[in-house]
């Protein structure tokens, strides 16, 4: 679905992640949720805090994230593409579940939300230049174009390192979660918003 012909035509109904109801969700409960956490729990106040970020900013740095990737190739994106949305199948097959979020968007936030959450700060900091170079390998492998360069890819990865931190598990309750998970998924999107220099990504 890589800059789809289709979008305008019979995938027309796919909804782009920047309006509709996707977006609505995003900006209306997910962002209530966002608040309800902050106020109830120190350590994403403190995470927060730690990589300079104001809820304000959050938001408003969400929505400069999303006006930019609606700008770029667009394809088909799950939307939710952490590691605990995927499965895999006796015979070594792999995929994704939990489809709510689909939508037209930029392929790099799911590949920034899969590969921060998949992997401990350590791993992440080791391997996802080397996952970014395999994933451009197999678009240029299936004909997509245009085909971003290595540096652009690298941009908009970091860039959309911002979506992992405010959509990604900000605003996901403890009791729906469990402690451990929650924390481990804070820290990790925001160490990696701070390695990457997300900030200045977006400023760029």
């Amino acid at each position: 679905y890589w800059n789809s012909s289709r979008f305008p035509s019979d995938l027309g109904w796919l909804q782009s992640a920047a309006e509709g109801p996707v977006a609505a969700c995003l900006h209306g409960p997910v962002q209530t949720s966002v608040r309800d956490e902050l106020d109830k729990l120190k350590f994403k106040r403190e995470l927060l805090g730690r990589i300079g970020l104001t809820p304000e900013a959050l938001f408003a740095d969400l929505g400069r994230l999303q006006r930019q990737q609606q700008s770029g190739v667009q394809t088909l994106i799950h939307g939710d593409a952490h590691f605990g949305n995927t499965y895999r199948m006796a015979e070594g097959s792999v995929g994704f579940f939990d489809w709510q979020l689909a939508a037209r968007g930029s392929a790099l936030q799911d590949v920034s939300y899969l590969i921060v959450t998949a992997h401990s700060i350590g791993e992440r900091r080791r391997r996802e230049r080397d996952l970014l170079r395999i994933y451009r390998e197999h678009l240029a492998a299936h004909g997509a174009t245009p085909l971003p360069s290595v540096e652009e890819i690298w941009l908009e990865y970091r860039r959309a390192m911002h979506w992992c931190v405010a959509i990604g598990w900000m605003p996901c309750p403890v009791e729906a979660y469990g402690w451990e998970l929650v924390v481990i998924a804070n820290n990790r999107t925001t160490a990696a918003y701070e390695d990457l220099e997300t900030a200045r990504a977006l400023r760029d």
